[in-house]
C-alpha cells in the first residue's frame, strides 16, 4: 500500500513538473513571440522612413496629393516609436517594451527621429526647381518650334541664289540642324539628364550665334557678301527671334533646373536619415543581444 502511495505521489511530482515545464515553455514562446514582433516593428521604421524621404520630394515637386499620405506615415512612425517604449499592440500583434538597460538607446532613435522629421518638412516646403531656369526652359521649348521653321524657310530662300552664296546656303543648313539639337538638347535636360548636355548646348548656341552673325554680315572673323534684300526676309525675322530665345538658352545651360535651396535641403534630410539609420540599427542589435540574453537565461530556468 506504501509503495502504490508513493507511486501515486511521484506520479503526482511529475505531472506537476512537466505542466510547470510546459506553462513555461508556453510563457517562453508568447515571451519570444513578442519579442520578435518588437524586432520587426523597430525594423520596420526604417521602411516607413524611406517612404517619407520619397514623399517629401514628392510634395516638393508638387505632388500635393501626397501631403495626406508623408503626415499618415508620420503618425504611423511615431505611434510605433510610442508602443516600442510602453508596450502595446500593432495589428493585433503584441509588442514588447523596449528594456529599461536600452533606454538610453531609444532615446537616440527619438532624438534622431526628431532632427530627420524636421528636415523631411523642410523638403517638402521647399519647391524642388529653380524657378527662373524651369521659365527660360520652358521659352525655348516654345520657341524652338519657330526657330526651327525660320532656319527651315532660310534654307529655302538662298536655295535659289548662285554658287557665290553657297557658303551662305552652307551656313544655313548648319544654322537649321542647330535649332534641332538646340531643341533635344533642352528636352533632354527638362527630364533632368545635364551632364555633358548643358555643354553641348552650350556648344550649339554659340555655333548658331557665329553663323547667323556671318549671314548677317555683323560678324568680325569673316566677311560675306550680302545677301539680296529679296533672299533676305526670313533672316531678318530670324534675327530677334535669335536675340530673345538666346538669354533664355545661357540660363539653361548655365543653372540646374534643381534649386540649390532644395538641393542644401535635400542633403540635409539625407544626412540626417543616415544618422538616424545608424541608430535604429544599434537599437536593433542591442535588443537582439538581450533577447538572446533572455532566452539563454530562461532555457537554464527550465532546465
Amino acid at each position: 500500500m506504501k509503495i502504490i502511495s508513493k507511486t501515486y505521489v511521484l506520479v503526482s511530482i511529475l505531472i506537476l513538473a512537466a505542466f510547470i515545464n510546459l506553462t513555461l515553455l508556453y510563457q517562453t514562446e508568447q515571451t519570444d513571440n513578442s519579442q520578435s514582433y518588437t524586432i520587426i516593428s523597430t525594423g520596420d521604421l526604417k521602411v516607413q522612413i524611406e517612404s517619407i524621404t520619397g514623399l517629401a520630394t514628392s510634395v516638393a515637386s508638387g505632388n500635393n496629393e501626397d501631403v495626406e499620405e508623408i503626415e499618415n506615415t508620420i503618425k504611423k512612425i511615431e505611434n510605433i516609436l510610442k508602443i516600442l517604449k510602453n508596450g502595446g499592440n500593432i495589428n493585433e500583434l503584441t509588442i514588447e517594451k523596449i528594456p529599461s538597460a536600452l533606454t538610453s538607446e531609444y532615446n537616440k532613435v527619438t532624438t534622431s527621429w526628431e532632427r530627420y522629421k524636421e528636415k523631411a518638412m523642410d523638403v517638402e516646403n521647399t519647391s524642388v526647381f529653380d524657378m527662373e531656369a524651369t521659365s527660360a526652359m520652358n521659352y525655348v521649348l516654345q520657341k524652338n518650334s519657330e526657330l526651327v521653321l525660320e532656319t527651315n524657310s532660310l534654307s529655302k530662300e538662298l536655295s535659289g541664289l548662285d554658287r557665290n552664296y553657297n557658303k551662305h546656303k552652307e551656313i544655313a543648313k548648319k544654322l537649321e540642324n542647330s535649332a534641332l539639337a538646340i531643341g533635344k538638347l533642352t528636352l533632354v535636360i527638362s527630364i533632368g539628364e545635364e551632364e555633358n548636355v548643358q555643354e553641348q548646348l552650350k556648344n550649339e548656341r554659340v555655333a548658331f550665334s557665329i553663323g547667323l552673325e556671318k549671314l548677317l554680315g555683323t560678324s568680325t572673323n569673316e566677311t560675306l557678301d550680302k545677301i539680296p534684300r529679296e533672299n533676305s526676309e526670313t533672316l531678318r525675322k530670324l534675327d530677334p527671334l535669335w536675340e530673345a530665345i538666346q538669354p533664355k538658352i545661357k540660363i539653361v545651360e548655365e543653372r540646374a533646373l534643381l534649386s540649390t535651396e532644395f538641393i542644401q535641403i535635400r542633403n540635409e534630410m539625407n544626412a540626417e536619415k543616415i544618422s538616424l539609420y545608424s541608430d535604429i540599427d544599434n537599437l536593433l542589435y542591442l535588443l537582439n543581444q538581450e533577447i538572446i540574453k533572455e532566452n539563454t537565461q530562461g532555457q537554464v530556468a527550465i532546465q
